[in-house]
């Protein structure tokens, strides 16, 4: 069932515009969105090429969608498969996008041929937009050396954090116990602090 960019649930309203930017038809980027399981990132990603393309059928001429986790479709991505769904894709777009779920399942190698087929598919008019999802921490900076290469993460002009929503009555919460302890908050400070170290499906405060 296909979402469109308006359903989507946004815990960060810079995320939400920079996504937004996507929609343009002269936008032209590279958008690896990475994050927890379960905050949006594929829904989103779909609803861009939905949205550019008018169409509720992913698998169109325009569009080419592969999950790296189906080891079955991972095996597509190589030099030959990429090259000719590009050819193709031209026929009928300007900027044919490809969609790439769990893109830190792939192989070495299969990196390594993406990797050029990005860069042979953004010179001059010949133009591609990868629309990319991870489950990876990229500011870990282990854990994104260990699952992706840095010629390929280079190849991503966007790359945003989708994070979970706190429930609605964290925040409230929040506020009362930091005006009760006399302290100082900005809210817009006090969202980024509870976004990055709580828990976003706990609806109670560490009293620490």
């Amino acid at each position: 069932e296909h979402v469109m960019i308006n359903e989507c649930i946004f815990a960060d309203d810079y995320v939400k515009e920079d996504v937004w930017d996507f929609l343009s038809p002269a936008c032209t980027d590279n958008l690896l969105l990475w994050g927890l399981p379960g905050t949006g990132k594929s829904a989103v990603v779909k609803a861009i090429a939905y949205e550019r393309y008018g169409t509720t059928d992913l698998q169109d001429e325009n569009v080419v969608v592969l999950d790296c986790k189906d080891k079955e479709q991972a095996k597509l991505l190589n030099s030959k498969y990429l090259s000719n769904c590009y050819s193709w894709a031209r026929l009928n777009s300007n900027c044919p996008i490809l969609i790439l779920d769990e893109l830190d399942e792939l192989t070495d190698a299969q990196q390594r041929a993406f990797t050029a087929f990005i860069n042979s598919s953004s010179s001059g008019e010949r133009r591609s937009m990868v629309l990319a999802t991870t489950n990876v921490n990229l500011r870990d900076s282990t854990a994104s050396a260990k699952a992706f290469s840095g010629a390929l993460l280079s190849r991503f002009n966007t790359k945003l954090q989708m994070r979970q929503q706190l429930p609605a009555d964290v925040l409230p919460l929040v506020r009362r116990k930091l005006r009760a302890a006399n302290v100082l908050f900005d809210d817009a400070g006090l969202l980024d602090v509870l976004a990055r170290y709580c828990d976003p499906t706990s609806t109670t405060i560490d009293q620490g």
